[in-house]
């Protein structure tokens, strides 16, 4: 990327398709995510590890029904106190979002702790 705030940085961006009347969008738009109601324990694929740095715990399978990506709560605050370890967020959200939806799999929003929910 070539903007002054992510010049020289990787990107982790993620292209969505978003039905403009659906009320979940609406809401998400007006300020308040869409909590997916989880009921039991999760895989998890993301979280923070040692030192906040993070760790991928599904690095090579994506696994069938639900998993939850943890991701940092300021980011721009890591990318500007330690930019190494948001970097590696990035590339790790990159890798984990990114693949689960390469190989089929749906975000469906946030959890109760703000977590990514994803369904595959």
């Amino acid at each position: 990327m070539e903007d002054a705030l992510n010049r020289g940085d990787e990107s982790d961006r993620l292209f969505v398709r978003w039905s403009l009347a659906d009320p979940a969008v609406v809401a998400a738009a007006s300020g308040t995510p869409r909590r997916v109601p989880v009921h039991a324990p999760l895989a998890e694929a993301l979280r923070p590890g040692l030192d906040d740095a993070p760790l991928v715990l599904l690095e090579d399978e994506v696994p069938p029904g639900m998993f939850s990506c943890t991701v940092p709560d300021d980011i721009q605050l890591l990318r500007a106190s330690r930019p190494e370890v948001a970097r590696a967020w990035r590339l790790a959200v990159r890798q984990v979002l990114g693949g689960a939806l390469a190989a089929g799999g749906r975000l469906l929003g946030l959890d109760a702790d703000g977590d990514y929910i994803v369904e595959t």
